[in-house]
């Protein structure tokens, strides 16, 4: 039985240890994830980086600015049917 007990309290520790150890290293990742989003604006691969949606950006609408993807569609007017469709992910939208 002290055996047992022993154990559990082995593996209860171990358990706190990983607590403590993943709540250090989590914002270290969060921070080293960032400071690549950083990096790839100042260099100028993105203008912007949604942290929800890698493809969305910021949209201006007639009354706010919200994170959109910008699709662009084509339609037949007589046969109301979609004819084309393009994301227009790559390009650099002015806010």
């Amino acid at each position: 039985m002290e055996e047992l007990e022993r154990t559990d309290k082995e593996m209860e520790s171990e358990d706190q240890a990983r607590t403590i150890e993943a709540a250090i290293l989590s914002p270290v990742e969060r921070r080293i994830e960032l400071e690549g989003y950083l990096e790839r604006i100042t260099w100028g691969e993105e203008t912007q980086v949604s942290l929800t949606d890698p493809d969305s950006r910021l949209m201006k609408t007639k009354d706010s600015m919200p994170v959109c993807l910008n699709v662009q569609t084509a339609v037949d007017g007589k046969n109301k049917m979609v004819v084309g469709l393009r994301s227009a992910i790559r390009y650099r939208t002015k806010i």
